[in-house]
């Protein structure tokens, strides 16, 4: 896991040629090389692997299982980088400061394959990190605070998911300025940005990303440091890497043949960005485990803006306080929901994919032949801690 030094970005733009001084990127050296972890001795299992990634990540960052379960496998996806031809990038957001993005971007550093982080690149900077030999992941912080000013990076990172994909550059002279040759830098590789609102800075962006969209912790939870938990963190990535050398080829046959069936409710773009992450579940997962992860897609896909979901459980609280009832049918809420035009084809699953995110359940009454509704005390809870 490497961080690009702050001096090397700066200087990279303005002055290419000293590049090989600061950092030799692609000569092979030692400190920008892939050195891959060590192999795990005996049989490994992914379901087992996730779980680990998936309890650690909960200690570090406030959210919902669903969202760390897809955190988690989006990070195993990026040891079989070299069976896909096309990747997702991994978009952290929230409405509010203080909501984990940034402790989340810590946690993937640690488990992601070939790690490269750096915060406040210049466009010159990002091509040539992406170009490194062994295909680096990129991670980036706070890009709500430079990406707005520096649209050029939307051309890379436009076709940056796609196998193949360069960007042309004049080629620098050793003594400085540029030569009539140009260079080819490969920009393909996973990526992870992070950033307040950061899913609205770039429509391309977003629409090539799988969205984390955190919210600001309602507890105190105990602190933590990453470097307390090296041990944790190898076995993580020797783990993943075993299984990447074992499964890899099965994985790149099951994404080439295209045959994954996907729900009705994933668009063709969103079948893109999963279909690397359920490939490795196909091959490697069955039975509960593997619909509790693909369950776990459909819920970050439930809704894609936060401040809907909120508005959303704010009318749902309105309704239910009116009613002076305990207890609330769906189909009640579902009628109600339906006549307010953000929410005209609203239905019992969308309704219970949404609150899941708040975490209200339905609840079956006995009593009234085992209709399914919400409890108003929790409900009520829900609004009072997300408001």
């Amino acid at each position: 896991m490497t961080t690009i030094p702050q001096i090397f970005i700066k200087d990279l733009a303005t002055k290419p040629e000293q590049a090989s001084q600061s950092i030799a990127i692609g000569s092979g050296s030692e400190k920008c090389a892939f050195v891959p972890p060590s192999i795990c001795e005996g049989e490994v299992s992914l379901a087992k692997t996730l779980s680990d990634c998936i309890t650690l990540m909960q200690k570090f960052v406030s959210m919902d299982k669903p969202q760390a379960i897809v955190a988690s496998l989006w990070a195993a996806s990026t040891w079989f980088v070299v069976s896909c031809d096309l990747v997702p990038y991994l978009l952290i957001t929230s409405s509010v400061k203080r909501s984990g993005k940034t402790r989340l971007l810590e946690f993937l550093q640690q488990v992601v394959r070939f790690s490269k982080r750096s915060d406040d690149c210049t466009v010159a900077s990002i091509f040539r990190i992406t170009s490194m030999p062994g295909n680096p992941t990129l991670l980036m912080d706070e890009i709500d605070q430079f990406m707005v000013t520096r649209r050029e990076f939307n051309a890379i990172l436009n076709s940056g998911n796609r196998r193949g994909s360069t960007v042309t550059r004049s080629a620098a002279k050793n003594n400085g300025g540029f030569s009539d040759d140009v260079r080819e830098y490969d920009c393909f590789g996973f990526k992870v940005f992070a950033g307040i609102k950061a899913d609205h800075i770039s429509d391309t962006l977003s629409d090539r990303s799988i969205i984390i969209k955190l919210r600001r912790k309602t507890e105190q939870m105990k602190r933590l440091r990453i470097k307390n938990f090296s041990v944790e963190f190898d076995s993580i990535r020797q783990r993943f890497y075993s299984l990447s050398l074992k499964y890899g080829k099965n994985v790149q046959e099951v994404i080439d043949a295209g045959t994954i069936a996907f729900p009705d409710s994933f668009n063709d773009r969103q079948i893109d960005m999963y279909e690397p992450l359920w490939a490795i579940l196909e091959v490697m997962c069955e039975g509960r485990v593997l619909e509790q992860c693909k369950k776990a897609c459909e819920l970050c896909l439930s809704s894609p803006d936060p401040t809907s979901d909120l508005a959303l459980l704010e009318k749902v609280r309105s309704y239910s306080t009116k009613s002076t009832k305990d207890w609330v049918p769906t189909a009640e809420l579902v009628s109600f929901l339906s006549s307010f035009p953000t929410w005209k084809n609203m239905s019992p699953k969308r309704l219970s994919c949404i609150m899941a995110r708040f975490k209200v359940k339905p609840v079956r009454k006995p009593q009234l032949e085992n209709k399914r509704g919400y409890l108003t005390a929790q409900i009520n809870q829900a609004y009072l801690q997300h408001r």
